[in-house]
């Protein structure tokens, strides 16, 4: 009930719809009720303050700090934030700063990044106070994280970025070029310059009011927060909801809540808080005026990182690429189409006279021979052995047989000779083709060429303005 009053007051405040008397009644009414809770405590002091009763408002002040220091310190500090009392929050801010920081200070560091603007408010006592406390965090976490790889999870978080795909014409490097994964890949990175520089430059135009916001936010939570004596069946509730969403296995039920324990109780780690909450599940969350704070603090990081994610397509990026056309398999380099063509035309000048050599006239040679040897045979049959009838028959047999190997010869000439011809023209049909689809492939390129120095150059645009 006491939050609620809180709550209706916090409200109450800018509509003054219900009268002083009557919250101060409820509180004191809830304060009775439960003496011995920090925030009816706390309440009652800010009533007594509205009354001008400031002995009284002091007493109720000790009790609260007395029953929960660090709760009753952000209570005031945020609340009079969200009123723009900043001498006051200042004063509650100081007693803050002194307390030690650990995992769960988080929201609060966050709040104070939402609380001032660094581009704009350097000479504000408050502001200067928050900045010098930002920074004593930023340089402690120096010492706790590897700056290496610190700017490796910004960068892969700016990898990370859920952007359209491609809109590229791109059917011959797509069917032809072998590492076409990796050349869209490169484009894919380039073109996503504009993301990360989008992202930059939300940081450097900063509605002031937005930051408000958050200590709203802030402050409502502050009040679900559970006291000391509410902590332990907290605790059991976020335990159960955990066996649930694990499906009752116990093992990762107890390293999750073990997770969560540790990182409670873990000394603060500002760097790596700044990258979830620029580019993390908490983005959506955080408003640009923040954005901006973090951008100014882990400046070096951001840009070491998105030099890193430059350099890592640029690394990657390359004119000669491995080609298969067909039967013909190359490395084809974009800066040099004549060559190209002419590396084409060698290959199947070269395939064509092989396959025209390996064409062989043995058999019209070896039918040449045996016609000849089978005339000549005719010979000493006729001389030695007579003309009769069967040695006339033989020596027709001879002939015959020697005609038609001579007529063999000269047809397997011919078959071997069209043989060739069909290659010939295969070979030059292929490499017509071949080199239409080369004529394809460097113009897709060339257009892909420039599209990639378009989204590169963008690179340049967006270290500017991390460093603006």
């Amino acid at each position: 009930m006491v939050r609620k009053i809180v709550r209706a007051f916090i409200d109450n405040v800018s509509l003054d719809m219900v009268s002083n008397e009557m919250i101060f009644k409820s509180v004191e009414k809830e304060h009775l009720q439960s003496p011995d809770f920090w925030l009816s405590c706390a309440m009652l002091a800010i009533m007594h303050w509205r009354e001008d009763d400031q002995r009284a408002a002091e007493r109720a002040i000790m009790k609260a700090m007395e029953l929960d220091e660090r709760q009753t310190v952000l209570f005031f500090m945020s609340f009079n934030l969200l009123f723009g009392r900043k001498s006051a929050a200042l004063a509650w801010f100081r007693l803050y700063r002194k307390m030690p920081k650990t995992g769960e200070d988080a929201p609060i560091v966050l709040l104070l990044l939402h609380a001032v603007n660094l581009r704009n408010d350097a000479s504000d006592p408050f502001a200067k106070e928050i900045v010098e406390f930002l920074i004593e965090e930023y340089d402690k976490s120096l010492a706790m994280n590897d700056r290496e790889e610190i700017v490796l999870k910004i960068k892969e978080k700016l990898v990370n970025f859920d952007s359209e795909k491609l809109d590229f014409e791109s059917g011959a490097m797509r069917a032809y070029l072998r590492d076409y994964k990796t050349l869209s890949t490169v484009l894919e990175m380039a073109r996503d310059n504009k993301v990360i520089l989008e992202v930059v430059e939300r940081s450097n135009n900063v509605p002031r009011s937005k930051g408000y916001v958050y200590i709203e936010k802030f402050l409502s939570n502050l009040l679900d927060t559970p006291d000391k004596k509410e902590r332990a069946y907290t605790d059991e509730i976020r335990y159960n909801e955990l066996i649930i969403e694990n499906v009752g296995d116990l093992a990762k039920t107890e390293e999750a809540f073990k997770a969560i324990k540790t990182y409670e109780v873990s000394p603060f780690n500002f760097m790596r808080e700044c990258v979830d909450w620029l580019f993390g599940d908490m983005s959506a969350e955080v408003s640009d005026l923040a954005k901006s704070n973090m951008f100014i603090l882990c400046r070096s990081f951001v840009e070491d990182s998105a030099k890193s994610y430059f350099n890592d397509y640029r690394s990657r990026y390359t004119d000669v690429h491995p080609a298969v056309i067909k039967e013909y398999s190359t490395y084809i380099n974009f800066n040099n189409k004549p060559t190209e063509k002419r590396k084409a035309q060698e290959y199947y000048e070269d395939r064509s006279k092989k396959q025209i050599a390996a064409i062989k006239d043995t058999g019209a040679i070896v039918s040449l021979v045996f016609s000849i040897l089978s005339i000549l045979a005719i010979i000493p049959v006729f001389v030695f052995m007579g003309t009769d009838i069967p040695d006339l028959i033989l020596m027709g047999l001879l002939a015959v047989v020697g005609v038609g190997l001579f007529i063999g010869f000269f047809a397997i000439r011919a078959g071997n000779a069209k043989k060739r011809k069909a290659v010939a023209a295969r070979m030059a049909e292929a490499l017509q083709k071949t080199q239409e689809i080369i004529d394809k492939l460097f113009a897709e390129y060339d257009k892909y060429k420039a599209y990639y120095a378009e989204k590169d150059k963008i690179a340049e645009d967006v270290i500017f303005a991390i460093r603006r």
